[in-house]
């Protein structure tokens, strides 16, 4: 699907983004899509017909999400079920796209079964711990946030032991300069964090990385929670330490560089 990412290269609308993600389509090559926007789907069918190139889509109904929890998702596609380690019900999308694309190149079911068994997301609501429940994620723009806040909801609600009445959430969080963050922060807060912690990238100099005071103040502007500023992110362990207990959860977002540089400090 096509999202608000990368738009200082790409174009500020969805539209204009999705005009040049198009632009890979050269050839008479199937062209598979799960973008639900009938509008944006338009312009990457437009481009496929150009080319004559088969344009294949896969639809929410096409899809089912039978659970999710910590052990990953499990799924139904085409009457047959999967179960991948990626956490969230939109990676039964991912997983539909990845099948139906197996599928159409000959590979056999029990290979692609195995195939999403197997496969793994890195950084994406990657569990470290269950005791404290401790998620690594590099969601980085609007919309991958929002399924962050949807997937973190739909553990509460799979695990008692995690639900906002017995645990506590605290968030650790940094960004990149280019992104909209107003927007990520307005759907984190929908969680009802306990406490924050605001930090930045350090370990890749050539990108521009968002001031942890100007994150801190956005957040002022959603809660009243207690909100920290650090400028380095292993300063954030210490701050985690005291805080939180075996019976909460420490979520990690924001940036992929963010999380990849607490993952080594963990």
């Amino acid at each position: 699907n096509v999202g608000l990412d990368h738009t200082q290269l790409l174009g500020k609308t969805k539209k204009e983004i999705a005009v040049r993600k198009a632009g890979i389509i050269t050839g008479p090559c199937t062209v598979v899509t799960a973008e639900q926007s009938p509008a944006i789907r338009a312009i990457l069918e437009m481009q496929a017909k150009k080319f004559t190139a088969p344009f294949q889509t896969i639809s929410k109904k096409q899809v089912e999400t039978i659970v999710t929890d910590l052990t990953g998702t499990t799924c139904s596609y085409q009457g047959t079920e999967f179960h991948t380690t990626a956490i969230g019900a939109h990676q039964s999308m991912n997983a539909s796209i990845a099948i139906h694309v197996a599928r159409s190149i000959g590979i056999e079911e029990k290979s692609i079964i195995k195939g999403i068994q197997q496969a793994t997301q890195p950084l994406r609501m990657e569990i470290l711990s269950e005791s404290p429940l401790i998620i690594l994620d590099g969601a980085h723009n609007v919309d991958k946030i929002q399924t962050t806040v949807e997937t973190l909801q739909a553990l509460r609600d799979a695990h008692p032991a995690y639900q906002a009445k017995k645990s506590n959430l605290y968030i650790i969080n940094g960004f990149s300069g280019d992104k909209d963050i107003h927007r990520m922060i307005q759907s984190l807060a929908t969680l009802r964090p306990t406490a924050i912690a605001c930090t930045r990238n350090t370990i890749n100099p050539f990108r521009k990385v968002a001031s942890p005071r100007d994150i801190a103040d956005m957040w002022k502007k959603q809660t009243s929670v207690p909100t920290d500023i650090f400028l380095h992110p292993k300063e954030t362990i210490a701050w985690a330490q005291k805080k939180v207990t075996k019976h909460d959860i420490l979520l990690i977002t924001g940036s992929l560089f963010v999380s990849s540089e607490i993952q080594t400090l963990l």
